[in-house]
């Protein structure tokens, strides 16, 4: 699967992600999936607010950057997010590829019990499809 194909927006504004966490319950105690990492802009936001992220990077080029600019609290996994076996409570905070959006969704709601809470940057129309709205 090329970066193409999974149909994702990478964030370039860090003041924008800081907004964006502290709109969350996100702490120093809290381990936190990140799924597709990306270039790390939420990654290395996190790491100075949470105890340990766990990052699930799809893309090589991407997945050797992220270890190259070793971030110390970071666990970067080289593999599909849909893929990894839940194995502790977390939350997850993602900018979520949108032509996989059903599949993540399903994938959490599978593992429900691992998952405090969690905080999505999508696109719109599947926002609405997931939370519906008043139009």
């Amino acid at each position: 699967m090329n970066e193409l194909s999974i149909s994702q927006n990478f964030l370039k504004d860090k003041l924008l992600v800081n907004k964006l966490l502290k709109e969350t319950n996100i702490n120093s105690e809290d381990l936190v999936l990140e799924i597709g990492p990306g270039k790390g802009i939420i990654t290395i936001e996190l790491s100075n607010i949470c105890k340990k992220i766990i990052g699930i990077e799809f893309d090589k080029e991407l997945f050797n950057y992220l270890n190259s600019i070793n971030i110390t609290n970071a666990n970067i996994i080289y593999g599909d997010f849909l893929d990894y076996k839940f194995e502790d409570k977390l939350k997850i905070f993602s900018n979520i590829p949108f032509n996989i959006t059903s599949d993540i969704f399903n994938k959490m709601l599978e593992n429900m019990e691992y998952i405090e809470s969690f905080y999505f940057i999508m696109q719109k129309e599947a926002a609405e499809m997931y939370l519906g709205t008043n139009n």
